[in-house]
């Protein structure tokens, strides 16, 4: 704060001198603070395209093991049928036949269809974790944004304020300058 007009030019001129140094050591400061938050701002704008990179890898992923578990769910159908109409065909009376169990290639299947569903249940809870920490990602990243207007707005009034008082200083030393 600036004394009284009533004070002398010089007295006036090293107020203004004191209160621009305190004003440039606070804009130095907000601006250091403007630069971290922008640092955060890239470092999570990065986080975030690599959070939805990795959802889009795991649902392409999750998308191939749906057709993979379709094809042999299709497998073990057929098989069913054609051992189903095997076994008619072969019913006699001595007949020794297989006994209705599954062929090797129906268990080969249930097999590969239980580890599918195992890794899609996995898949799923990871891309659950992984749509949070992108929404948590989202929400710091609206915050920073807030922060970051808000740093900018003081930035820009303790600017404004510099000039002002550079202008001042001006018309103080000019007029001073007049005075002699």
């Amino acid at each position: 704060t600036l004394e009284p007009r009533t004070s002398s030019p010089l007295a006036r001129l090293n107020a203004i001198r004191e209160e621009l140094a305190r004003l440039r050591t606070l804009e130095a400061k907000h601006s250091g603070e403007r630069d971290a938050i922008r640092e955060t701002e890239r470092k999570l704008h990065e986080s975030i395209e690599t959070a939805v990179k990795q959802i889009a890898v795991i649902e392409m992923e999750m998308n191939a093991q749906q057709v993979q578990a379709a094809a042999l769910e299709r497998t073990i159908a057929d098989e069913i049928r054609a051992a189903e109409a095997n076994q008619s065909k072969k019913r006699g009376f001595w007949s020794r036949g297989e006994s209705g169990g599954d062929s090797k290639r129906v268990r080969e299947a249930r097999r590969e269809l239980k580890s599918l569903d195992k890794q899609q249940h996995t898949e799923r809870d990871r891309l659950d974790r992984l749509r949070d920490e992108l929404r948590a990602l989202q929400q710091r990243e609206t915050a920073n944004a807030g922060r970051l207007r808000e740093t900018d707005d003081r930035v820009a009034a303790i600017q404004t304020r510099i000039l002002f008082y550079e202008d001042q200083l001006g018309v103080l030393i000019c007029s001073n300058h007049d005075s002699l």
